[in-house]
């Protein structure tokens, strides 16, 4: 639908009206950065015009309008590919921000698999150095802090059925069944050796996925995650993620998520829920790995998994949480030395499973090294 110049500076008058308004809010969340042609469009679809003094009525107007909620969900989702949001990046400043750093460059690609499109984020200009794999339930801006921090080229990826990558057709059973898409989409990045980061579940995935294209990588960092994770082990974050199945309003959802971890700031905990949380139809809110009708739960088996990380012929680093919620335990420990007796293992005091999230700069400061001495810089 074309607009003529009158429309668009109409549209934006609106739009800074509107943002004092709950409307305001309820198109940031669907719609993403306030873009006046979008929200112009949509709104007249609707039947509410964007011109005259009473803005308010306006607002309140097109707030309830059924049509804008179904249009803007429609923007925001559809049922294939999940497009990102102009927004995503709007936290990206204050994260800089926190660390005395410039906002690098980054930008949302999406490649095809035989299970979906795989969506990720490249960071900086240039080929990629690392490659980023997320735990279960987040999605790849839980590394947002610490790429902000490490200021290189690197991807985070959003696992199948997370973030904005498609969910697989059929529940993945295996990790071999995620490796087959990682390499279905990731083949094009992989021109030179690179770092794969691998945390939680993504640790777990990466392990498969190095063990089947060993040429493509340089070293592997696993974030708190070894094959010894049991349910168990992680029962603080199956109790999170077991938790409910969806949510009166995004506040419960960020109430829920500062409960369940008192020891993170609430600022970078309502980030996390903005950037992970969809509403749906019915105007209940669920994470996005909720909202798919396949889950990604692969199963493993602990001494096979073991017996592929003792094989791998590159280098292998294990950083590890040292508080109670961390999955990595002293028989873990003395297990991957027994196995990989050449390589490093680093504890992060203070931190707890999530090290992305709980110290980043720790974590960005030991792949800056690894990165300084591998393949990659030489």
């Amino acid at each position: 639908m074309g607009l003529h110049d009158e429309d668009v500076r109409s549209a934006n008058r609106f739009v800074k009206a509107a943002v004092n308004f709950a409307v305001g809010k309820f198109l940031q969340m669907r719609l993403g950065e306030l873009d006046a042609q979008l929200i112009s469009d949509v709104f007249r679809q609707c039947g509410v015009t964007t011109t005259g003094n009473d803005y308010e009525t306006t607002l309140r107007k097109g707030f309830h309008a059924p049509r804008l909620q179904e249009i803007a969900e429609t923007r925001r989702y559809d049922d294939h590919m999940v497009t990102a949001a102009p927004d995503e990046f709007r936290f990206l400043p204050a994260i800089a921000h926190e660390h005395g750093l410039p906002v690098p460059s980054v930008r949302r690609l999406a490649s095809p698999t035989s299970q979906g499109a795989l969506s990720m984020l490249q960071w900086g200009a240039g080929a990629p150095q690392a490659v980023f794999l997320h735990g279960l339930g987040q999605n790849a801006h839980t590394f947002d802090a610490v790429a902000v921090t490490l200021q290189r080229s690197l991807v985070s990826v959003d696992l199948p059925g997370h973030g904005w990558s498609d969910a697989a057709p059929t529940s993945m059973t295996t990790l071999d069944d995620v490796a087959t898409s990682l390499i279905e989409g990731l083949e094009a990045l992989t021109t030179t050796p690179l770092v794969l980061v691998g945390m939680s579940l993504g640790g777990l995935c990466a392990l498969a996925l190095a063990h089947r294209t060993p040429m493509w990588w340089s070293h592997l960092v696993l974030l708190d995650i070894t094959p010894g994770a049991t349910p168990d082990k992680a029962r603080s974050v199956h109790a999170f993620l077991d938790g409910p199945e969806s949510f009166d309003s995004y506040d419960a959802m960020v109430a829920r998520s500062i409960a369940h971890y008192p020891t993170r700031s609430p600022e970078a905990l309502a980030r996390g829920v903005a950037l992970n949380a969809r509403e749906r139809s019915d105007g209940r809110w669920v994470w996005h790995h909720q909202s798919h009708d396949t889950r990604l739960r692969p199963r493993y088996d602990a001494e096979d998994l073991w017996g592929t990380l003792a094989s791998l012929p590159l280098p292998v680093s294990l950083l590890h949480g040292t508080r109670l919620d961390s999955v990595v335990d002293d028989v873990d420990l003395m297990t991957f030395r027994q196995r990989r007796p050449h390589d490093t293992v680093l504890a992060i005091e203070g931190a707890g499973h999530s090290l992305q999230s709980d110290a980043p700069t720790a974590v960005a400061g030991y792949l800056d090294l690894v990165l300084r001495t591998s393949a990659i810089d030489g």
